[in-house]
């Protein structure tokens, strides 16, 4: 059996592609294209022609890869930037009418259930999740009643920069504003703060990023990445890099993809606000989220 999975994100294509043999899932193909699907889009509230064009292609490349491998079960969603999009209908008709492809938004709270089922998978089931996208930021914590405490927060690291950011190297008052933005929403929106149980777990890009930065990688690691420790003062120490560094700077740092360059610090100022508001000193970084909760969910 072989099922592929593709996460469409604000400002990442994800895809997976799993082998089962004898009870085992084998990856045969992990993929990220960042097209920026959710370019301008809370300024514009839609999404922009060429973003679309961007994704599409993505999408493209990634049905090829399916077809060459004979995926017969092509399992996509699509999450915050396709939830806020006034023309997500447009896109889907796209990719439908042009590529064969059909695809699913999903809520916040079942992105938030998908990587929880990732991360609990690999890491355990008392494992708090934080998953930081472009454009909304999950964070899910188990109950002693085997329920889970799920939000979704309109917090992402696309969304903070396009909102924050007006200077390049980031100025004081833009970097107070991420800062302030970040406290504030978790805050007011009753994300999980009680730390006990299980460690804190990381998915997504920005904390892939993070791990790959402090490894200094200079060609990325699914190996290497998965399941990497990451502390508050290395954090700390990447925060004080980007801050100084201008865009372009930045896109020189190994281990720093150059798409993601402008993008990187109002995420990892999120995953640091997030840490702080948890009391929690350390995280576990996990290169496994939404599309291998898909995977996981109908290889059972």
């Amino acid at each position: 059996m072989i099922i592929a999975s593709i996460d469409i994100g604000t400002n990442s294509v994800l895809l997976t592609i799993v082998k089962e043999e004898n009870g085992f899932l084998t990856p045969i193909i992990e993929e990220a294209t960042i097209t920026r699907l959710g370019e301008a889009i809370d300024k514009n509230g839609h999404f922009l022609p060429e973003a679309m064009d961007r994704t599409l292609e993505a999408l493209r490349h990634y049905k090829q890869e399916c077809d060459e491998h004979d995926v017969r079960n092509i399992i996509i969603v699509g999450t915050a930037a396709m939830r806020r999009s006034s023309n997500s209908n447009d896109f889907i008709k796209r990719a439908r009418d042009k590529l064969n492809l059909s695809i699913d938004i999903i809520t916040g709270e079942r992105e938030a259930e998908l990587s929880y089922l990732a991360v609990s998978h690999d890491f355990g089931k008392d494992s708090i999740v934080i998953d930081i996208g472009g454009g909304s930021t999950e964070i899910i914590k188990p109950m002693d009643n085997n329920t889970l405490n799920l939000v979704s927060l309109p917090l992402g690291a696309v969304v903070l920069h396009e909102q924050c950011v007006t200077s390049d190297p980031i100025n004081d008052n833009d970097f107070e504003k991420i800062t302030h933005s970040s406290s504030k929403i978790i805050h007011k929106c009753q994300a999980p703060v009680d730390n006990s149980g299980g460690q804190l777990v990381a998915t997504a890009g920005t904390a892939t990023t993070l791990a790959a930065m402090k490894l200094k990688l200079e060609e990325y690691s699914h190996v290497e990445v998965h399941g990497h420790t990451l502390t508050i003062d290395e954090i700390d120490a990447i925060i004080g890099e980007l801050k100084k560094l201008t865009i372009n700077e930045r896109k020189q740092l190994p281990g720093l993809e150059a798409k993601r360059a402008d993008v990187i610090l109002p995420g990892a100022l999120i995953l640091r606000t997030a840490m702080e508001s948890l009391g929690l000193n350390e995280v576990t970084v996990s290169d496994r989220g939404v599309r291998w909760g898909l995977i996981y969910e109908n290889y059972k």
